[in-house]
């Protein structure tokens, strides 16, 4: 049998990998290596960029690695990403909660900006299932 210190040290090693997946997952998607990105994502993975804004194109639900992928891709050819930093990370059994602050630049326009995006990921396996994007409206409309 096990000891409760034996069960915190891998709980802790555990929280340590998804923490380091979710930093994985937004640097792949910044670096725009999205190719990487899929490596942790689930086959049936499940994107949604959240937010009520008509005007911009790409909120919504996305079903599937692929389906989530392609969206990521055309995104990117009108949002560039400069730099981004995690403000906060939290991780509490499958479900994990990034903050972060972006500097973007819209590619038509050539106007750059922060946007604070929240991230809350959910995994199963050891890989993202599901990702929902809480990026700051207003602050994209401004860029583009």
């Amino acid at each position: 049998m096990q000891s409760s210190d034996t069960f915190r040290q891998l709980a802790l090693l555990d929280r340590e990998r998804l923490e380091q997946i979710m930093r994985d997952v937004a640097g792949f998607r910044a670096g725009g290596v999205i190719e990487k990105a899929a490596e942790l994502l689930t086959e049936d993975f499940r994107l949604e960029l959240a937010g009520n804004m008509p005007n911009f194109p790409y909120l919504g639900e996305y079903h599937g690695r692929e389906a989530a992928l392609f969206m990521l891709n055309r995104m990117r050819t009108d949002i560039e990403y400069l730099s981004f930093e995690t403000l906060e990370l939290l991780v509490d059994h499958d479900r994990g909660f990034m903050r972060r602050k972006a500097l973007l630049r819209h590619r038509g326009t050539g106007k750059s900006g922060p946007v604070e995006i929240w991230d809350i990921y959910r995994f199963r396996d050891g890989k993202v299932c599901d990702l929902v994007l809480f990026p700051d409206l207003p602050a994209l409309m401004r860029l583009g």
